[in-house]
């Protein structure tokens, strides 16, 4: 884009310009290119600007557009930008920025050179949009993607992803891995008994109760119906084997509702170099089989050496 300074067809173009500028939907912003401090400086902003940021056209012409960055704002990408327009590329990102109310919102904005007749940057034009419920739907729809909608645990899919990764890492660094698996003892009773709520209700409560006994480095999944499973990064199969104990203690000892008693039988396996997670899934199967058929309510492990 030119701007020639005379001509009566110039002061023409230019008029159109900013009539199609403050028509406009998202808030744009135009600078001059001074880019080191004070500047750049706003030469204009469009109605939808004003609107967005809650300021006025006489309260932001002259001011540097940092005045919209505050706390949360990504340095990386204020970084980048700064990166971008002195190595004369177009700028595109998004973070957050504030409103002259102190509140924040997602934007997501590109930056663009305006030269002369003689190729210089003697402007910067700026298109903003607020992204913020586009960012939140894309986050209700990625929590959705990997999380069981009931407790609140991993989904299956997202629980054989992890668990591959933590595999392929144990792997790499020769690293220690244990896999749990857990099955609520007597629960189709539980739902013919008591209901379907109860049942939901207890593998919610007991979900809870799992999540608050680990580490932040390890995963719950939900496995399907009322089985979970544990990953365990960097952790022998014996220290496994002690935590599944205390898991299903805990369980036992839970009121988790009125007088029904609830327990839940484990099975405790460790990766060996070799095995894939079909593989891993299915040692631990095996000992969770071993535990129901010898009584419930119990922890059965295989160790790495088996």
């Amino acid at each position: 884009m030119t701007f020639h300074s005379t001509s009566e067809e110039s002061l023409i173009w230019f008029g159109i310009f900013k009539e199609s500028i403050d028509s406009a939907f998202d808030g744009i912003l135009i600078t001059d290119a001074v880019l080191n401090e004070p500047g750049p400086h706003i030469v204009h902003a469009n109605p939808a600007f004003c609107r967005l940021t809650g300021y006025s056209l006489k309260e932001v012409i002259g001011r540097n557009p940092r005045f919209l960055q505050g706390p949360e704002t990504d340095r990386q990408v204020i970084e980048r930008l700064r990166s971008d327009l002195e190595n004369g590329r177009i700028f595109e990102g998004s973070t957050l920025n504030y409103r002259k109310d102190g509140s924040s919102f997602q934007m997501h904005w590109t930056i663009s050179p305006v030269k002369n007749e003689q190729g210089e940057t003697t402007h910067y034009v700026a298109i903003q949009r607020d992204v913020t419920e586009i960012k939140k739907m894309l986050s209700i729809l990625r929590h959705r993607a990997v999380i069981d909608g009931l407790t609140g645990a991993l989904n299956r899919a997202e629980s054989e992803t992890i668990l591959e990764t933590e595999i392929e890492r144990a792997e790499r660094y020769e690293s220690a891995l244990s896999l749990v698996m857990l099955d609520f003892d007597h629960f189709k009773k539980i739902n013919d008994v008591h209901g379907h709520n109860v049942g939901d209700m207890v593998l919610t409560k007991a979900t809870e109760l799992i999540q608050s006994s680990i580490r932040s480095s390890d995963h719950v999944g939900r496995w399907g119906g009322e089985e979970f499973i544990i990953i365990l990064p960097q952790t022998k199969v014996e220290d496994a084997q002690r935590r599944a104990e205390n898991i299903r203690s805990c369980i036992e000892a839970a009121n988790i509702h009125e007088d029904l008693q609830v327990t839940a039988s484990f099975g405790v396996a460790g990766h060996k170099r070799g095995l894939d997670r079909e593989a891993l899934v299915g040692r631990a199967d095996k000992c969770l089989y071993d535990a129901k058929n010898t009584g419930r309510n119990r922890v059965c492990a295989m160790t790495e050496k088996t």
